[in-house]
Parts: C-alpha cells; structure tokens; sequence
C-alpha cells in the first residue's frame, strides 16, 4: 500500500543554522561556515571553466553566482562582524556586475577580458573573507574566559588553518578544474591529429543519443504505469474511505481513515511529480537536448562527407594533372635527344633539310609550350589540394571542439535532469517509513475491545430487572 505523509521538511530554524552556517563564538560551526564558503567558490569557479558557448553554460554560472551571493548573505546575518566597513558586500557586488555583463558583451575578446576580470574579483573576494575570519577568530579567542580554551572542540582548525581554509579549498578544486580543462584539450588535438578523429567524435555522440532515447522511452512508460496505477489507486481508496466510515465504532477506523487519506494523497503527489517530470523536470529538456546533439551530429556528419568529397576530387585531379605534365615532360625530353647534334650537319646541306629543322624547332616550341601548360595546370591542382586539405583540416577540428561541447552540455542536462529525477523518488520513499511508523504506532496503542465499549456507551440502553418466571398449573375451563 503506497502511503505517504504530507509534504514539509526541515525548516530553516535553528537545526537550519547550525547545519549550514556557524553561530557566533563556536568554533568548530565557524569552521562549517568556511568550508561551506569555500564549496560555493569552487562550484562557481568549475562553472567559469565549463562556460562555454550557448545559454546552457551562461544559465550555469549565473546559477551557481546566485547561490554564492546567498551564501555570502547567509554569512553575513550571521556575522556582522565579517562584513566590517562593507568589504564582502563591496566585493560580491563587483562580482555579481561582471557576471551580469557576461550576458551583453558577445565578443570573444571582450568576454576573455571579463573572464580575466571576474577572476580577479574572485580572488579580492577570498582575501576579504580570510582576512575577516581571523579577526573574527582572534576576538573570540579573546573574549573567553582566562583559563578556558577557545576551541574545546577536537576537530577544531587552528586560526592558520581557518584562516587559509577558503584559500586552500579553492586552490585545490582550481587546480582540479585547470587538469580537467587540458585533459578535455588534449583528447582534442589527439582527436585532431588521429585520421578516423572526426567518425570517432560523431560515433560517441551517435551512441549517447542512442542511450538518453532509451532512457527516455523508459521513463515515459514508467510515468504513464505509475500514473495510471496511482489513479486506481485514488480511485479505490476514495470508495474505500466512504464505504468504511458509514459505520461507526469500528477497530482502527481512524487508522485506516487516515491511511486512506494518505494514498489518495500520495496518488496525487505521484500524477504532479510525473506531470512534472515529463513537463521541465526530466523528458522535456533532455529531449530537447538530445534532439539538439542528434541535428547537430547530421549536420556535421554531411558537412565532412561533402568536403570529403571535394577533397577526394582535388587529388584526383592532381593525380591527372601530375601525369599529363609528367608526359609532356618526357615527350619534350624525347625531342630533344632525337634532334641532329649541330657538329654532325654537312656543308652540302640541301634545303629540304633545311626545313626539316624548321619543323623541328617548331615541334620543340609546341611541346615547350604544352609542358609549361601542363606545369601551369599541375600547379594550381597542387594549390588546390593544399587548400582543400587546410579546409578539411579546419572542419575536422570545429567538428571535434563543437561535438565534444555538445556532449559536454548532454551531460551536464543529463546531470541535472536524473538529480531531479532521484531527488523526487528519495523524498517519497523517505516520507514512506514515517508515514508507516505513525500508523503502526497508532495500530498498537489500541485496546482491543475499546470500541465495542464505546459503542455500547453511546447506544445509552436502559436497565431493568428481568422478573423470574413462575409455574403454571393447568386449570380446566368451566363448561356451560
């Protein structure tokens, strides 16, 4: 039976403040506080790195600014003593304007020089709140009692190591993030400099889409089971429920009363998660997503084979342009070894032989001539097949850059799109045992027998004394 409580988690009290930020003059929680500070920095700083082109990468890093500046401000209720003469406010309101101008600046060298800019924010924005941290630790240190330790805690940090926290942390995933970004431009010039690099590219991409449509063709049938089923479901419970509570002072009405409740609730949650699973939570922009890479992939795929193509047709041209020249070469050649030698020519030349060489210097210019066309010709093939192959060389590395960003925001979609999808399924199944705990305990406090008492109270019978009964005696009635 699918039960499930309302919806409500914790709230943002005090459970609220001691999980994600510290609370003045406890040190260890000042130290949660700056790791929490320093997991956001570096979470923006790896959304910098991955930006890349499109809406998909800039929606990213705004994201991820919004939930520093959240962060920071959570921070800073907490600690008005971190944000002394204004410099964290000062320093994330530089920012967030860098980050802003991201979006208006299209060019690629002014959007270089932002990102130049937006680091070197980042990094007055740590010195600012390392800074700030130690003093704040050093006030508490000297605002305790003479004797007692400031930190009693054993896993507190050292005012050093507070103080180097953010620092550290975020050197550490920078230095992450910078062995990422060579590894992906690396696998890129091996791509570029491999022969089959572009159909191993676009044969990665084939595969992916192949795999997000048969996640998401199990998904839509898994949605529309579930969603049928959780209509029955509702169905049931709401016959159910109508059909119990006409009779009253039964064992566990309230208990099943309400557990019914909670299925037709639950049903419910069930038909909206699958609404919005199917809607912006998980099929609508994965598929748009992969509908996107599977476009670009043809795309790119004709695009190779058509300058394939005309690449194909360069060198066979120059293959024909080589041996025509090579021929007209050697026809030249021959002509040359077949004139007389000057020396060998007799005084008593007659005319006839005299224009015999006539013809043959004649015969030696046009060959000459069609050499020097054929040289002409084999040239510009040569010149041809060079840029041919300067433009195949240039397609196959957009190609292999653009796919690999293609993939790259795939993933990232399909990243976002399953954390939704198992955040939802582990919010129901963890409301599931509670739901199952309360009914259980409301089964075992139960008294058997205590409705039928009830029940006999509220029917309000009367008492009366039974009177005993008596023997008879047959008595004969009187004739007339």
């Amino acid at each position: 039976m699918a039960v499930c409580l309302p919806a409500g988690g914790p709230s943002l009290g005090k459970a609220g403040a001691e999980g994600a930020f510290a609370i003045p003059g406890e040190t260890s929680l000042l130290t949660c506080t700056v790791k929490k500070f320093a997991e956001s920095l570096g979470r923006f700083k790896e959304a910098l790195f991955f930006e890349g082109d499109g809406d998909m990468g800039l929606k990213l890093v705004l994201r991820r600014m919004e939930e520093l500046l959240q962060v920071v401000e959570g921070i800073i209720n907490l600690y008005p003593g971190l944000n002394h003469n204004h410099s964290l406010d000062t320093a994330t309101a530089v920012l967030a304007n860098r980050v802003t101008d991201l979006s208006t600046d299209g060019r690629e060298d002014v959007r270089s020089h932002r990102y130049s800019d937006i680091f070197h924010d980042l990094d007055a924005l740590e010195l600012s709140f390392g800074n700030a941290t130690i003093d704040l630790f050093m006030n508490e240190a000297e605002r305790s009692p003479p004797g007692q330790d400031p930190s009693p805690v054993p896993d507190t940090m050292s005012k050093q190591e507070i103080g180097s926290e953010c620092r550290a942390n975020g050197v550490e995933r920078e230095q992450v993030t910078a062995a990422s970004v060579r590894a992906v431009q690396e696998a890129d010039e091996m791509l570029v400099r491999c022969e089959g690099g572009v159909d191993t590219a676009l044969l990665y991409a084939k595969l992916w889409c192949k795999y997000t449509k048969d996640l998401l063709s199990w998904l839509e049938r898994h949605l529309a089971l579930e969603m049928e089923f959780a209509k029955g479901i509702i169905k049931n419970a709401e016959a159910a429920k109508s059909q119990i509570n006409q009779e009253k002072f039964m064992p566990f009405q309230y208990v099943y009363t309400l557990a019914l409740e909670y299925e037709m609730k639950h049903g419910h949650v069930v038909i909206d998660t699958g609404t919005g699973l199917q809607i912006n939570k998980y099929i609508q922009p994965l598929s748009q997503r992969r509908n996107e890479l599977e476009r670009c992939r043809k795309e790119f795929k004709e695009q190779w084979q058509r300058e394939q193509r005309k690449m194909g047709e360069a060198l066979s041209a120059l293959r024909k342009a080589r041996q025509v020249y090579w021929q007209r070469c050697e026809e030249l050649q021959r002509g040359r070894q077949e004139e007389t030698p000057p020396a060998t020519v007799s005084t008593n030349t007659t005319g006839s032989s005299g224009k015999q060489l006539e013809k043959r210097k004649r015969l030696r210019e046009e060959a000459h001539s069609k050499v020097e066309d054929a040289e002409s010709g084999y040239k510009r093939c040569v010149s041809d097949a060079n840029l041919r192959r300067c433009e195949l060389e240039r397609l196959k590395t957009h190609i292999i850059i653009n796919t690999r960003k293609l993939i790259h925001h795939g993933d990232l979609t399909l990243k976002t799109v399953s954390m939704n999808l198992f955040g939802v399924v582990q919010d129901q199944r963890e409301r599931l045992p509670l739901t199952l705990q309360s009914l259980c305990e409301g089964v075992r406090s139960y008294e058997p027998g205590l409705t039928y008492l009830q029940f006999l109270h509220q029917r309000q019978l009367l008492e009366h004394s039974p009177e005993p009964y008596q023997f008879e005696e047959f008595t004969v009635p009187n004739k007339r």
